[in-house]
C-alpha cells in the first residue's frame, strides 16, 4: 500500500491543503479561502497528478 501525507497551512485569510505521496509528488492541492468567517473551497494552483 502506498503512503500519503497531508499538510495544512492555516493562514488568517486562507488555508492551503496538500496531499503528497511517499516520493513527495503532489497528488492534490486545494486552497480554502475564508471570507467573513465562511470558508469557500477553490482549486489551487496545482491540479491533481496524472495516474501512474
Amino acid at each position: 500500500m502506498a503512503a500519503v501525507s497531508c499538510g495544512i497551512d492555516w493562514a488568517q485569510d486562507r488555508h492551503d491543503v496538500a496531499v503528497v505521496d511517499e516520493h513527495g509528488v503532489v497528488i492534490c492541492a486545494e486552497r480554502i479561502a475564508t471570507t467573513h468567517g465562511s470558508p469557500t473551497v477553490g482549486r489551487s494552483r496545482r491540479s491533481p497528478a496524472p495516474p501512474r
